[in-house]
């Protein structure tokens, strides 16, 4: 069949969103060069370095002549640097190493271990530029750099003065050689699997900003994690609960190859590494936007500030904005095609995963779903009414899903949106997509615009806007509504066939999804 055109499809997005606003994703969407397939839902987890065959011959001729000389220099210039921190801290408490500035001396030292640093990184033929004015820790207590995609971003707080602090994994504090030159930087430790370390860490965080002492700024990843540089996932809050002012700092690599990027499903970190100190030079670029200050808003709602800068960012460097946090990262399936990973799945997926005995049969709790439409006055919940519904705690993990299926951010969601959700990630349901799209049906089989935008949404993870153009190409004979067989219709002679789920061969609950186990399990 012929393929539709995607641009008469949209035709009208540019008058629906202003251009300054409009996203990569749905930018290609409109001139044809979008691909669902590969760019749904857009997997910043996933990593892979192609290497030509010119490039495989450098390799090999640059671990031969070249990497042995880097290694030595790499090597004697972090021994410098483990000297300078180890003798900074003699006779320092650890007392009066977390709870006080270093000051006098010790800052001498320091400032020169940091010139150390930089001289391993110069070693290993990074040419660092940087862009903008770093700000003074009295005009931004806090940096907050992004994308994070490397550990060759710590070179970025190697260039504050006095070196800026980080949050470091405390499983790193123990480590003989590292640990010392960590323990230096006065670093603000943090074990991501306990959730009252994070909430110290917060509160250490929103000390140091807050106090009147000469501390050095806390230089902060909000994205918590590795990620490939397509996006901009969601922001850890900890850099915006202090309510004060921060500048943010953006990361980028101007190679040509980037042997940098170490993602939880890509190179390792030795391959990562070894072929970063085979190329001939690696470029590197700090960019410091001007300081951003917050508004009495923002400074009362944190994720207000943090999805404000992260706009901002983003904007800046010409990426799109992504749903996913690092709390999705472990429950990416990397080797699942593009079917089913919208974040609205994935999060779904997950408290399912967490809540085994609620959810040990999908099928009992689609009908608890439909049961509670059915007897409410209107299908919004709040939070609270959600979790009631599922049986589930009220935690992180229900909010999160909450979150995600408030588009409007109204502090309310649509129930219809959870069932169409649910039949999604039900492997043993044949029409999954039939099914997600009847849950927003009201007798005539057909479905608004408002609804349409939020089955979009989770289907294809689509923003309103595109939505909004599509139902009107569906739409124009049906008199505002989109009834199914004509959206099955339109899919189906377009590209984005490949990426809605798939009829399971059989209708068998055996074939259910093994994170939801079945009643005999």
């Amino acid at each position: 069949a012929a393929l539709y055109d995607l641009r008469s499809c949209l035709a009208d997005y540019t008058q629906l969103k202003a251009p300054d606003e409009i996203d990569n994703m749905t930018r290609r969407l409109i001139d044809g060069s979008y691909s669902p397939s590969g760019d749904l839902a857009p997997n910043p987890f996933h990593y892979r370095i192609h290497l030509t065959r010119a490039d495989k011959i450098k390799v090999a001729l640059m671990s031969v002549i070249v990497v042995p000389v880097r290694i030595v220099l790499i090597i004697f210039f972090l021994l410098l640097t483990w000297l300078g921190c180890y003798l900074g801290q003699l006779g320092l408490s650890h007392k009066d190493r977390t709870e006080k500035p270093l000051t006098g001396f010790r800052r001498v030292i320091q400032s020169l271990s940091r010139d150390c640093v930089l001289m391993c990184v110069r070693s290993a033929g990074f040419v660092v530029r940087t862009v903008g004015r770093p700000a003074a820790a009295r005009e931004a207590p806090i940096l907050v750099a992004a994308p994070h995609s490397s550990f060759f971003d710590t070179v970025a707080a190697m260039h504050g003065s006095p070196v800026p602090a980080a949050v470091v994994r405390s499983k790193s504090k123990g480590m003989f050689f590292l640990g010392t030159i960590l323990n230096f930087t006065q670093p603000v430790y943090v074990k991501r699997s306990d959730p009252n370390s994070r909430q110290n860490t917060v509160r250490e965080i929103t000390r140091r900003a807050t106090s009147k002492e000469p501390w050095s700024q806390v230089i902060i990843f909000p994205e918590g994690t590795c990620t490939n540089r397509t996006c901009l996932i969601s922001f850890k809050l900890g850099a915006f609960v202090p309510g004060v002012p921060i500048q943010p700092v953006l990361i980028r690599y101007p190679n040509e190859l980037n042997t940098l990027i170490w993602t939880w499903d890509g190179p390792s970190a030795f391959e990562t590494l070894w072929l970063t100190l085979c190329q001939l030079r690696t470029h590197m670029e700090i960019e410091y936007l001007p300081v951003y200050v917050p508004s009495e808003r923002e400074k009362k709602d944190p994720k207000l500030y943090a999805e404000n800068v992260r706009c901002l960012m983003a904007k800046a460097l010409g990426i799109p904005l992504s749903s996913y946090s690092y709390d999705d990262l472990k429950h990416v399936d990397m080797e699942d095609s593009a079917r089913g990973k919208t974040v609205v799945c994935s999060r779904l997926k997950h408290l399912i995963s967490r809540n085994r005995i609620q959810f040990r049969d999908l099928g009992d709790v689609i009908l608890k779903v439909k049961a509670a439409i059915k007897n409410r006055e209107s299908s919004r919940v709040s939070f609270c009414e959600l979790v009631s519904i599922l049986g589930v705690p009220s935690d992180e993990i229900s909010r999160d899903v909450f979150e995600v299926l408030d588009i409007d951010r109204t502090k309310q969601m649509d129930l219809r949106a959870l069932l169409a959700a649910l039949w999604l990630v039900h492997r043993a349901e044949r029409h999954r997509t039939e099914q997600a799209f009847k849950a927003f049906c009201d007798g005539s089989n057909g479905i608004l615009l408002e609804d349409f935008a939020l089955f979009i949404w989770i289907l294809l993870e689509l923003p309103r806007s595109a939505a909004m153009s599509m139902f009107q190409k569906i739409s124009s004979a049906s008199l505002g509504r989109v009834y199914f067989e004509d959206f099955k219709e339109f899919i189906s002679t377009t590209k984005w066939a490949d990426v809605l789920p798939a009829p399971s061969d059989s209708s068998d609950p055996r074939d259910e999804d093994k994170s939801v186990p079945s009643k005999e399990d």
